[in-house]
């Protein structure tokens, strides 16, 4: 299985007349495009089956383990990244990971530590990243010996601990604080006001 993930700075490339294997499984990470240090998954999606199961696989089929390695794996360029950015600024660099999930991805969302918004800003996003319920969620999957899933010798558990040493390694560089991050309040979401996503629609708002 296969999954492609692509961060902003990297364009996606294509040969033509060259064969390359098709991933199972897209997604990409984004600046917010405001200052504010925020990323944005703004495409996150799989070609296989919901409704086909596995029970050797990670969340019960292919479809749920190959969204899931895609959030793993854009979970873990974001906290490289940041982890890096605070050691070059000699302080924790702020900012999260916003996602508008669907029925199915923000379950997945959920078990690696994203928490529903407070409030809605303009990117529409329904989840954001908390790294301190990550480090929690995180560490519960590692303790899942038993789950075939989660396996040792598995690439699901490789990423697992490997998420855990990014966020050892944030903490490292920006304190336990950086772990009370949250950031429902921000430059589209400033506290006391309202965001109406059907402001300027000739159908009316919600208001």
């Amino acid at each position: 299985m296969q999954i492609a993930t692509s961060p902003s700075s990297v364009d996606e490339l294509s040969t033509p007349g060259v064969a390359a294997p098709v991933p199972v499984a897209v997604a990409r990470l984004r600046p917010s495009g405001a200052d504010d240090g925020n990323y944005v998954i703004d495409s996150l999606r799989c070609k296989l089956k919901k409704e086909t199961t596995n029970a050797a696989c990670d969340g019960g089929s292919e479809h749920t383990e190959a969204l899931a390695a895609a959030i793993d794996e854009l979970l873990l360029r974001d906290l490289r990244r940041r982890a890096e950015n605070s050691e070059r600024r000699g302080s924790p660099y702020g900012g999260s990971v916003r996602v508008k999930a669907t029925l199915v991805s923000g379950v997945l969302l959920e078990a690696r530590g994203f928490r529903e918004v407070t409030a809605l800003a303009g990117d529409m996003a329904t989840h954001t990243s908390d790294y301190g319920m990550a480090l929690e969620r995180y560490a519960e999957r590692a303790a899942q010996f038993g789950n075939p899933a989660l396996g040792m010798k598995s690439l699901a558990r490789k990423r697992t601990m490997d998420i855990l040493a990014a966020l050892g390694q944030l903490v490292d560089v920006g304190g336990e604080g950086v772990m009370e991050h949250l950031d429902d309040v921000q430059a589209n979401d400033e506290e006391g006001v309202e965001y109406d996503p059907y402001a300027g629609n000739p159908f009316g708002s919600f208001r």
